[in-house]
């Protein structure tokens, strides 16, 4: 601590100068002695600030070696970051070259599907040309053997006739030559006829021994086959009314009421319908009826059937259904759709029936339809297209030879 310096007293000062230095000096000792209690509180300040600034060094030493960390591990992430920001750009472009291939494999797969499809369907023109060919062989086959039977019983007749007019020549007796002659001609006459008579009435016994009933009677007529229908018509003229009407029927009247009975006009086991747009009201409530029926097989109006829908895209092969069951396939306002979707139609229009498969194909413009579709229909369903007569014309040519009078039959329903 440093020392005070009192400074020394004059002698030569008067006895009263003594009393106030003394006073005085008394003063300086107790300044003095709070100095150095001052002094001493300084000293300890000081030291408290220095032993702080030690600690603030020692923190911020610390933080200074936390911050050269955290630059490192900064660094480390920015090196990391880069890394993945490569690997990124090698998966986009794998990803890019994977979307490349599918898109290829696709366009490939769809280009292999109509070959099949083409493929398919020329097969199924080759079987029908062929099964055509065979029945044709078949009834040429039967003819001749018909006609082989009919020349050999007619020779067994002609020798049976011929043996019985020389027995009676042999036993006439020996009149005029003329009057033989005439009675001659009258036997061979009536021995032609007998001939003629013998064997009209051995065909008729031929046929009614393998039938026991008249031709006409035989022909029967299955409602239940399979059938192959194009339905046209401008929008709103009552296409899917009339294919909700045959597909339900009055079924639904008896499902709502919860009874036994109704009956579907086409009866089919699956109901698909093929179209753009799912939300048709109409097919809607088939669906709603279709799932009651089939929900419950305690039912009493149960049936085992299926309804659904499939987008053009998804068109599947006749090869993916099982003839066990029989299906109903509609295709609704296809007309426009790519040609590889409209190449997958013509299959089940071509070959549907050797899997149970009906078709309907619903259209607004009848020249539209793909011609394989148009020359492979069994029936055709036409609404007011808004064409004229001549287009008319032109359709009913296909089917008719008086197309005159049948355009204008048809015109005065359209």
């Amino acid at each position: 601590m440093p020392e005070l310096l009192v400074p020394a007293m004059p002698e030569l000062l008067v006895p009263a100068s003594g009393i106030q230095l003394g006073t005085r000096n008394s003063l300086l000792i107790k300044n003095n002695e709070s100095f150095s209690e001052r002094v001493c509180q300084l000293e300890d300040e000081a030291r408290e600030f220095k032993n702080e600034i030690n600690q603030k060094e020692i923190s911020l030493a610390s933080t200074k070696s936390e911050i050269a960390t955290k630059l490192e591990e900064i660094q480390a992430l920015q090196s990391r970051i880069e890394e993945l920001e490569q690997d990124v750009s090698l998966v986009q472009k794998r990803l890019s070259e994977m979307d490349f291939l599918k898109r290829k494999s696709e366009l490939e797969y769809i280009k292999l599907s109509d070959e099949n499809i083409s493929l398919e369907l020329a097969n199924t023109e080759l079987e029908d040309t062929l099964a055509k060919k065979k029945d044709e062989l078949m009834r040429v086959r039967d003819d001749l053997l018909s006609a082989q039977k009919a020349v050999i019983e007619k020779d067994s007749l002609l020798q049976e006739t011929n043996f019985l007019l020389l027995e009676h020549i042999s036993k006439t007796s020996s009149e005029s030559k003329q009057n033989e002659a005439i009675g001659g001609d009258k036997r061979l006459e009536k021995a032609c006829n007998h001939l003629h008579n013998s064997i009209t009435n051995h065909i008729h016994l031929k046929k009614n021994q393998k039938t026991g009933l008249p031709l006409m009677k035989l022909r029967l007529l299955d409602m239940d086959e399979t059938f192959s229908k194009l339905v046209t018509g401008k929008s709103g003229s009552g296409k899917t009314n009339l294919l909700g009407n045959l597909v339900l029927g009055d079924k639904d009247e008896y499902v709502q009421r919860g009874e036994e009975g109704g009956s579907r006009y086409i009866k089919c086991d699956d109901l698909i319908v093929c179209r753009y747009h799912p939300d048709e009201p109409k097919w809607g409530y088939v669906r709603y009826i279709y799932n009651m029926i089939s929900k419950d097989p305690k039912a009493p109006f149960y049936e085992d059937i299926s309804f659904k829908y499939i987008p053009p895209e998804r068109i599947p092969s006749t090869r993916a259904f099982s003839p066990e069951r029989s299906t109903l396939i509609i295709f609704e306002d296809l007309c426009l759709a790519p040609e590889h979707i409209q190449n997958r139609i013509s299959q089940f229009f071509g070959n549907g029936r050797h899997r149970n498969i009906s078709s309907i194909y619903v259209t607004q413009k009848y020249h539209k339809v793909p011609t394989f579709i148009r020359e492979n229909i069994s029936h055709l369903v036409m609404y007011n297209g808004g064409g004229s007569q001549q287009d008319v014309s032109k359709i009913v040519g296909r089917y008719t030879d008086d197309v005159k009078n049948a355009s204008i039959v048809i015109n005065s329903y359209l």
